[in-house]
């Protein structure tokens, strides 16, 4: 990864986004968008759907600004014709409905997913064309502050389960650099992002390596070097 060298401005100025550089803008997010699609309620299953069967995802299919694809529950047949929303590629995902801690979670989309569809409690954010770096939003809804922003935004009766309104996360104001300076900063942070998955792939295929010697090990399948004996006396061969 190519370190980089960062120069922090002098020039501020005070908007409804908060303290931003002078030559940014400060925009509605939903002058941004050309649709917030919603998703649609129906029965799954409690298990993944698997070889590209249909899907719906789970509340936990977005965190922290990425999106797992792979965190949903198959769709019966006799549902299928209920789902309308698939996870389309440049598009923001966000849960409208989760607890107070977890609403308003984001993950960005790479990649056209047919076999998958949103739940109710889920929007898509489709974006204008040419006008913005859709990552740079992701980013921006996944930062901290925005995150405790969307928390207070959200209503609700139940201490454990709040919501967003449409009309609310439309006038959510978002700061915007010139588009090379969101595209540049997005792909900076995407570099990390990957880094970061590859990474988390390392250690789940460390994980499963280690509970496979520990399976070995602990039943004796597998046994060090200098402690292979016969001699059940040496271990202390007794029960009871």
């Amino acid at each position: 990864m190519k370190s980089l060298s960062l120069k922090a401005s002098s020039k501020f100025k005070h908007t409804p986004a908060g303290e931003i550089p002078v030559d940014w803008g400060c925009v509605s997010l939903g002058s941004l968008l050309s649709k917030i699609e919603s998703g649609f309620s129906l029965n799954a299953s409690d298990i993944s759907s698997t070889n590209g069967a249909p899907g719906m995802l789970k509340l936990n299919a977005v965190f922290n600004g990425r999106f797992y694809p792979e965190r949903n529950k198959a769709i019966p047949g006799k549902e299928l014709h209920k789902a309308v929303a698939n996870p389309k590629k440049g598009c923001v995902i966000i849960t409208r409905s989760n607890t107070p801690e977890l609403v308003g979670a984001v993950g960005y989309v790479k990649d056209n997913r047919g076999d998958l569809f949103l739940p109710d409690t889920m929007w898509q954010l489709i974006f204008e064309e040419g006008v913005y770096a859709p990552r740079w939003v992701n980013y921006i809804l996944s930062s901290g502050p925005y995150r405790t922003k969307l928390e207070r935004l959200a209503t609700g009766t139940s201490a454990n389960m709040k919501k967003l309104q449409k009309g609310v996360v439309s006038k959510l104001p978002i700061p915007l650099p010139p588009l090379e300076e969101q595209r540049k900063i997005a792909e900076i942070l995407t570099t990390w992002d990957d880094a970061l998955e590859k990474l988390d792939s390392l250690i789940k295929a460390k994980e499963q390596r280690k509970k496979a010697l520990m399976q070995q090990l602990l039943t004796g399948k597998k046994r060090l070097p200098g402690f292979d004996r016969s001699d059940s006396r040496m271990a202390g061969d007794r029960y009871g």
